[in-house]
């Protein structure tokens, strides 16, 4: 399989996922087989598709998703193939929802060039926001700073402002994303964890406490393989002085031995930090000795 109908198939499964209204977890069961069972889909790809996973799909999004599927079948292998997958999609969980099962006929009828009007497909799609229809616009956020994307799509759904600027939330989503890393490198974390990281995003570096509860919430949750720690180092380093690197580190340690207890794990991974933010281990020594003392 081409890589262009990879991507478009795991599209067009992420839009009939969708056209319930929610993605159970069997459906991207299958998205995950689809990957396997094709590895034209790159790494790269799957992040992008995955944030086609975080909320749901837009009139505008599923007409390009229709017409570039479309495009991209240049045979009847190609057709039956992609029937094939968006019909295991639909029985992937033992039950089809009404909207899901409406959508499935009408896209394998567009699909195999029947007289099905894109008009009836969108409808059981909402018109969204015109950022909503700018996903890929989003992906930068969602792949060097997934917190933050998630924090701001919570404000958008609860219909709440943020009630800080962008820029600071970026920072300190940034933050408390290594901190998180930390606190959950030993698998097991202490309520005094989960508190020290409220009070030090609302005490110490000033966020609401509304806010800094969202964003640890959000830190602690967010999956491994989307959180990635290097990604999120290199960006706080792209955004912060070598002072404002340094004085940070000073606040890491101070977390990890916030519960009384320093694991090794918790150690590697302040080490990890240390290395991706580019400050010597020395200095990492240095405040770690003196926080000992």
């Amino acid at each position: 399989m081409k890589r262009s109908l990879g991507v478009s198939l795991a599209k067009l499964l992420i839009s009939t996922a969708w056209s319930d209204g929610e993605i159970q977890q069997s459906e991207k069961e299958i998205l995950t087989k689809l990957r396997l069972e094709h590895p034209s889909i790159s790494d790269e790809d799957w992040i992008t598709l995955k944030l086609y996973m975080e909320y749901p799909m837009t009139q505008v999004e599923v007409q390009s998703v229709l017409e570039g599927i479309r495009s991209d079948l240049n045979s009847d292998e190609d057709k039956a193939l992609a029937v094939k997958w968006i019909q295991e999609l639909v029985y992937a969980d033992g039950k089809v929802e009404f909207n899901e099962f409406r959508f499935y006929q009408d896209a394998v009828g567009f699909i195999e060039g029947k007289n099905v009007q894109l008009n009836s497909i969108q409808g059981r799609f909402s018109a969204g926001g015109n950022e909503d229809s700018k996903r890929e616009d989003q992906l930068d956020d969602y792949l060097y700073n997934p917190v933050f994307f998630r924090v701001c799509r919570a404000f958008k759904e609860r219909r709440m402002e943020l009630t800080c600027s962008t820029s600071d939330l970026r920072r300190r989503c940034l933050e408390s994303s290594m901190v998180a890393s930390i606190v959950k490198s030993d698998n097991n974390l202490h309520q005094d964890e989960y508190e020290g990281m409220v009070d030090l995003l609302n005490s110490y570096l000033d966020v609401p406490m509304k806010m800094a509860m969202e964003i640890v919430n959000q830190s602690l949750n967010i999956e491994e393989d989307l959180c990635d720690l290097e990604r999120i180092c290199n960006k706080y380093k792209k955004i912060s002085t070598q002072l404002e690197r340094e004085e940070f580190l000073v606040v890491l340690v101070e977390m990890i031995h916030v519960d009384g207890v320093v694991e090794p794990e918790e150690v590697q991974r302040i080490q990890s930090i240390s290395s991706y933010l580019g400050l010597s281990s020395d200095y990492l020594k240095q405040r770690m000795d003196e926080h000992a003392e």
